[in-house]
């Protein structure tokens, strides 16, 4: 691995690079919302844009996270100049360490959005002296590779994101990343409409953008606006103050913190995520906390009135581990109170909605004030909605829109966005086409495997959707039986068993049942011939079998059936 870089960037002034083809090969975030991750190439040259994570639904059967199958990026190392970042989220840089394991290619991002990556690798047993890492300013434009590559200031619900301008011999490409207009920041600049303006009148071939939010009507919410909502929740608070939020959201904490100073609040995190990012986005000045806010530890709660404190926690989204989830559960050191107003400021995310209606309904249980984005004016997202798609389309004019980071659904709509404005042409692809612009046009030339990664634990591999995934879903569907048995090897009968034991698949009421089983399974091996009954597999499957097939005619149903044969 190379040591760790940090070189002074310059805005240089060159002709664009020659090329006669650029080729675009999403491997993430193209049928999902997450995971993104987007190759672009040409002569011979390769950066990756993102490369994120997703989380599997409710029912993931034990796995923890899913990474985009990189084989394709692993076969072509050869050519890959760098990864490039966009912002600092999970869906964005989680799966990097991962990759960056096996592979030493230089990393260029925000410092934040380094620092957050940082943060990830040291889970991992990686610093950031095993990668070399480059950060980057606004306006930074580089060299890498067979790309001048220029970095734009965005707003997004994480400070430092930004948008990758791509010059190209073909033409200007954008990737806008998550990027929401927010004229009212509560730290930092709005977003730079100015340069995008300059890169429609310069002209740009393509825009590939964000799509989240392209079926929702008007602009998003800035965060001043969500300060003015908690001002009245803290004006109207009779005890204490419990927001959970997502970690990243450093804006929000920071908003939160000024408004707890205004309302004679002191302030405690919780959670490790939100701790580790507060102080990370302190240290690297994204985050300005007035000289009048006390921030107290979790231990000295007790010191103080409940009417002067202020929690800022994890578990917006119903994670069994965060900290709201815990309290609203009473498995946190943190017990709440009739008393309390507990807000959760964040949007539901697609598949953690029971774990949410959960949490929710426990945090009513306890007699708390519960608060969500249906009640007041708590939340922005993160994403821009039709009116700003409108405006940044009009702004960039590119020759062609291409839809990315959303499902089908969400890209198809903003490509009906483009279609509606004008723009020459929307194209919508899928994860692992190969999109190629050249003097003769655009079109998808060819497809590469753009699979998923589960990984289970710290233990990944592709193997698992094709096995333990597939077991871990019959077990959960059908129950398992296991069958013990001892077959006598000089004789070829059964001595012992079959004794069965089952778990997810009878009621307790019907064990008897198991009985009759047994007896249908004992039965079927007498009936095997005596070369058979001394072919230890032959027993193990008849008895397998045997037990399946009594409980297909008997419940219609085919549990997972494990032999256990031992011969003496």
């Amino acid at each position: 691995m190379s040591q760790n870089t940090d070189t002074k960037k310059t805005f240089i002034e060159q002709e664009p690079p020659s090329g006669d083809y650029v080729r675009v090969i999403p491997l993430g975030g193209l049928d999902e919302v997450g995971m993104n991750c987007c190759l672009v190439e040409s002569n011979g040259s390769m950066v990756m844009i993102d490369c994120g994570l997703t989380f599997p639904e409710s029912s993931g059967f034990g796995i923890d996270i899913i990474l985009p199958d990189l084989a394709y990026v692993l076969e072509n190392l050869d050519i890959l100049d760098a990864v490039i970042l966009t912002h600092g989220h999970e869906d964005h840089i989680g799966a990097l360490p991962f990759f960056l394991k096996e592979v030493d290619v230089p990393v260029y991002g925000g410092k934040l959005t380094l620092g957050m990556l940082g943060r990830k690798l040291g889970e991992h047993n990686l610093t950031r002296d095993d990668v070399t890492f480059y950060p980057v300013d606004a306006g930074d434009r580089l060299k890498i590779g067979e790309f001048v590559v220029e970095f734009v200031h965005t707003n997004h619900s994480v400070p430092n994101a930004m948008s990758i301008a791509l010059e190209t011999g073909l033409g200007r490409l954008i990737f806008t990343g998550d990027w929401k207009l927010d004229h009212t920041p509560l730290h930092g600049r709005p977003m730079d409409l100015q340069r995008f303006a300059q890169f429609g009148i310069d002209g740009t071939l393509a825009l590939m953008a964000d799509s989240t939010n392209s079926g929702a009507p008007g602009f998003s919410r800035s965060e001043l606006q969500v300060k003015e909502g908690f001002a009245n929740l803290f004006d109207t608070a009779e005890g204490r103050l419990i927001v959970a939020q997502f970690s990243s959201n450093i804006e929000r904490v920071q908003g939160l913190i000024e408004l707890a100073v205004e309302f004679d609040r002191k302030v405690t995190l919780l959670g490790r995520s939100m701790t580790t990012n507060f102080s990370l986005a302190r240290e690297l000045g994204f985050i300005k906390i007035p000289d009048e806010a006390e921030i107290i530890d979790m231990n000295e709660l007790d010191k103080y009135p409940d009417d002067e404190l202020l929690i800022i926690s994890t578990g917006s989204q119903g994670e069994p581990r965060a900290s709201l989830t815990r309290m609203a559960y009473g498995t946190h050191r943190v017990s709440l109170k009739s008393t309390d107003t507990v807000v959760v400021s964040a949007r539901i995310i697609p598949g953690n909605e029971v774990a949410i209606h959960g949490m929710l309904n426990n945090l009513t249980k306890s007699g708390a004030r519960v608060i969500t984005q249906r009640d007041a004016d708590i939340h922005a997202t993160g994403h821009a909605k039709r009116e700003e798609m409108k405006l940044l389309l009009n702004l960039v004019r590119p020759d062609h829109l291409v839809p990315v980071h959303g499902s089908y659904r969400m890209r198809k709509q903003h490509a009906e966005i483009g279609d509606k404005l004008g723009i020459p042409s929307t194209i919508l692809i899928e994860d692992g086409d190969v999109l190629e612009f050249s003097e003769d046009g655009v079109t998808v030339v060819d497809r590469v495997h753009a699979g998923r990664v589960f990984v289970d634990g710290r233990a990944s591999g592709g193997d698992i959707e094709s096995m333990q995934l597939r077991d871990r879903k019959k077990l959960a569907h059908s129950g398992i039986i296991v069958a013990f048995a001892i077959l006598d090897k000089s004789s070829g009968d059964l001595t012992s068993g079959p004794d069965l034991l089952q778990r997810g698949f009878l009621n307790p009421e019907d064990d008897d049942m198991l009985d009759d089983a047994a007896n249908y399974a004992m039965q079927a091996v007498a009936n095997l011939s005596p070369k058979e009954r001394h072919n230890l597999d032959e027993v193990s499957e008849t008895i397998r079998a045997s037990i399946r097939r009594f409980f297909r005619k008997r419940l219609d149903r085919k549990p997972v059936v494990i032999p256990i044969i031992h011969e003496m």
